[in-house]
């Protein structure tokens, strides 16, 4: 029951992203017929793959850009857009680590947003005009939306090993457990690399705000 539940779930928030609408237009630059009555067996396969990851990387995309969902939403639809390109050229293997992949391009891709466009600037004006601590609550935004560009970057710089099981566990929501058969590691690997990332993490935090 709760299978199809959250089946239906995934189902709905794919239709509410409008996703395969865009996923149709690349099919369509890469020389597929337009107006297909059923989409090529290729966008069925990697649909199939994608939605099974969505609860996850929706959670990760909130969790990086809150709290404006619009945004999160903006950069989890282009992040599944270049999977599905890659996918069609070739060049992404769905089987291969797909979860981690996104991962990494949700976050390459707020960072990219954000060194190009500084949208926190436009959180700062809706902030404003809902007129909860105006100016406090401005200033908040903006110092959270760098203090996130700061997390992510350091998160970055940990050894893969770490990073994976720090994403998979603090960003992406998923149990210990989830981790471990998700990476192939016991357990007690997974505690033991959690722990020395969080370490890690927090010590070079804590220098950023201290400079």
């Amino acid at each position: 029951m709760k299978a199809r539940s959250n089946q239906k779930f995934r189902e709905k928030k794919w239709e509410l992203l409008e996703v395969w609408k865009t996923l149709m237009a690349v099919d369509c630059s890469l020389g597929i017929e337009r107006g297909i009555p059923k989409p090529p067996p290729e966008r069925e396969v990697f649909e199939s793959k994608v939605k099974k990851l969505l609860p996850t990387l929706e959670r990760f995309a909130y969790k990086i850009t809150f709290p404006d969902r619009d945004f999160a939403e903006d950069v989890l639809q282009e992040s599944i857009v270049r999977a599905y390109r890659l996918y069609r050229e070739g060049k992404l293997d769905l089987d291969m680590g797909l979860q981690t992949w996104f991962v990494r391009v949700l976050r390459n891709e707020f960072l990219c947003v954000r060194r190009k466009d500084r949208r926190m600037t436009a959180l700062s004006e809706t902030a404003m005009d809902a007129e909860v601590c105006p100016s406090e609550g401005a200033e908040k935004m903006v110092e959270r939306g760098a203090l996130i560009e700061k997390l992510l970057q350091i998160v970055e710089s940990l050894s893969e090993d770490q990073r994976a099981v720090l994403e998979c566990i603090d960003m992406c929501g998923m149990t210990y457990v989830e981790t471990s058969n998700h990476l192939g590691v016991h357990l007690g690997t997974v505690r033991s690399r959690l722990g020395r990332a969080r370490l890690k993490v927090a010590s070079r935090l804590q220098d950023y705000r201290d400079v």
